[in-house]
């Protein structure tokens, strides 16, 4: 009887273990941007080149662009079993803009 609860316990945990990677990871993933000097004004687009509002990470407030230096919350996915890819760009009077895209992959647990 002891084996039993304790095969059955083993089981119950593995599979809550194997939920949804949103629950382990959540759905929105926090991203610090700095930059010195300080005051880069910073815009995101998604794949399609739309603007993306991201909340910041600290007040809530939603926010199209932003500067420097400033944490906010980036959507992880773009669906299920779809990565999201963004393009940031970086822009500062007196300098180059500079633009990077970044690509989320999917969780091991997913």
């Amino acid at each position: 009887m002891k084996s039993t609860v304790s095969y059955l316990l083993v089981f119950v945990v593995v599979l809550m273990s194997t939920g949804c990677a949103s629950i382990v990871s959540g759905t929105q993933k926090k991203v610090s941007f700095d930059s010195k000097p300080a005051g880069v004004t910073v815009t995101i687009v998604d794949k399609r080149g739309r603007p993306v509002t991201v909340k910041d990470a600290d007040t809530n407030a939603e926010l199209t662009s932003f500067t420097t230096p400033r944490r906010v919350q980036l959507k992880r996915g773009g669906g299920y079993f779809v990565g999201q890819t963004y393009t940031i760009t970086f822009r500062m009077e007196g300098y180059a803009d500079f633009t990077q895209e970044v690509k989320s992959t999917m969780n091991g647990w997913y």
